[in-house]
């Protein structure tokens, strides 16, 4: 079950899933072998705009140096991901 800040439920249907890591079934593909794991990030956008993200690989990530957990994480404005070496840099436009 999701809720956004204000602790509104929020359906898998509200909000948009995209996963990085490996497996080439994820929408984006990490190229890093035994770096990455085949499912290593989840990313979603709530239907009110708000972004986030969730460690669920087991090689560890880490979002403007603190790191990632398997709860959902606010993403800010700017920011840079690092999933075990591959650096993912973000800006909201």
């Amino acid at each position: 079950e999701w809720s956004d800040r204000s602790g509104r439920h929020i359906s898998e249907q509200d909000a948009l899933l995209v996963r990085a890591g490996r497996d080439l079934g994820c929408e984006v593909v990490l190229d890093a072998e035994d770096q990455v794991s085949r499912f290593h990030l989840e990313f979603r956008r709530l239907k009110g705009g708000e972004a986030q993200v969730r460690n669920t690989g087991s090689n560890g990530a880490t979002l403007n140096d603190a790191p990632l957990t398997d709860a959902w994480t606010a993403l800010p404005d700017s920011c840079e991901i690092d999933a075990s070496g591959v650096c993912i840099r973000a800006e909201r436009v």
